[in-house]
């Protein structure tokens, strides 16, 4: 291995550990009241970016394509910036609470950005992809050690990951973004390999399963009931294709059965007992009930109405509409950025399942295939998950998560190019 790809491996793995385990240091409030955290990952990227920045000026020459989805991200970046820029020259917001927004969603897509320039061959990808799953497997294993040990150093509704104390749908959301690829992987990638392969990689799959259900978050565990049947879907559309249709049937009754048996003894783990409490659905969804997310929900949809003016750009990042927080993704859009923004989200969204159902359903390479239903699946998870809280803008969930579709698009791209060298020959 020389030098240069050692160095692209080392500093991918150093960005990789730094958001599976979120060291954080508190730089105090920004004026809405959030706690102002600096996160390793945050120091490592800007880093990471100054060096490549040189080694672009040294070379003088781009090494690299540009990345899929590039013009739809910085579209969506500066639909945030006009409209941040906007409400802090009315004094809608302030400078430190819209700025700190605006640059972690740079953040997401540099990271983004990054990882695909700098992921070369499939050996890369490969390598980067088991040491995700080393990580996950570490944050699943402190859980097990918490719960085994009635321990509660990172601990809310139930255990969470390292580095979470406070966060079980950060948590959860990770766990299950892992889950999902890893999951994928095994099913259309590893699942005929041989004996301990299959049991390594069906280990490092249902660790962070328990991470998703220890943490007790509600809209990460329904995600992940979506996200599995999801992947149910896409295994038995591909298993039809291929004329094993029995095969798949019958591989899916057998998980069926799993999922059910795990589902009856779930009240046992710490931290369950919040999904399965109807108070708690009662007293979230009731219409009369003023602190409750279907009623914040309402208001804030009536307000958006009565202002018109904010309807189309919204009133800027880090906006709070009536001192209350959304609690769902695609209203916090359009609190923020309006019709245009939430426009430009979607067709960023639809054009990533887009890439992935295609994929999906033309190519033959297997490993292409893993990636592109675990891409499929993740997304619909975090779509899923966006109904109960803001998942595409909490750090360690989309971090993640962009940190996987730059390794699917990178791993698309190499497939491509080797696929036109083939018939170029």
């Amino acid at each position: 291995m020389n030098l240069s790809i050692f160095l692209q491996r080392f500093s991918l793995v150093i960005l990789a550990i730094a958001i599976a385990f979120s060291p954080r240091f508190s730089f105090g409030t920004i004026e809405n009241g959030k706690v102002l955290d600096i996160r390793l990952e945050d120091v490592i990227i800007l880093f990471w970016l100054l060096c490549s920045f040189m080694y672009f000026l040294l070379r003088k020459s781009p090494s690299f394509g540009t990345p899929p989805f590039l013009r739809l991200m910085v579209g969506l970046l500066c639909t945030g910036l006009l409209s941040t820029l906007y409400s802090l020259l009315v004094g809608n917001i302030s400078l430190s609470g819209g700025v700190f927004y605006v640059l972690k969603e740079v953040e997401y897509f540099l990271i983004y950005t990054y990882t695909y320039t700098h992921l070369t061959t499939l050996n890369d990808i490969k390598f980067i992809i088991k040491t995700w799953a080393i990580l996950a497997f570490l944050n699943a294993l402190w859980i097990v050690i918490e719960i085994i040990t009635g321990l509660q150093i990172s601990y809310y509704y139930g255990p969470n990951a390292i580095a979470e104390p406070l966060g079980p749908s950060p948590s959860g959301g990770f766990f299950l973004i892992m889950a999902m690829f890893l999951f994928n992987i095994f099913l259309f990638a590893y699942r005929g390999k041989f004996a301990i392969d299959k049991i390594i990689i069906v280990g490092l799959m249902v660790f962070p399963l328990i991470g998703i259900i220890s943490a007790g978050a509600r809209s990460p565990f329904f995600a992940m009931i979506i996200a599995l049947l999801a992947t149910f879907l896409l295994y038995l559309y591909k298993q039809y294709l291929a004329g094993n249709t029995w095969l798949a049937l019958r591989a899916i009754s057998f998980s069926l059965i799993g999922l059910a048996c795990a589902i009856i003894l779930l009240p046992s783990i710490p931290g369950t007992q919040r999904i399965f409490n109807p108070q708690k659905y009662e007293y979230e969804f009731g219409i009369d009930n003023s602190s409750s997310r279907l009623y914040i929900w309402l208001d804030q949809l009536k307000s958006l109405a009565r202002h018109p003016q904010y309807l189309f750009f919204g009133y800027g990042k880090s906006y709070i509409l009536n001192n209350e927080q959304t609690h769902n993704q695609y209203l916090q859009n359009l609190v923020d950025t309006g019709i245009i923004g939430s426009a430009v989200f979607f067709i960023l969204i639809f054009s990533i399942l887009k890439k992935g159902f295609r994929v999906f359903q033309r190519v033959r390479d297997n490993f292409c295939v893993a990636l592109s239903a675990g891409l499929i699946v993740s997304t619909i998870a975090l779509l899923t998950m966006s109904l109960g809280f803001e998942a595409f803008r909490v750090a360690k969930i989309a971090e993640t998560y962009w940190f996987f579709v730059a390794i699917s698009m990178a791993t698309f791209a190499i497939y491509n190019s080797r696929l036109l060298n083939t018939r170029a020959r």
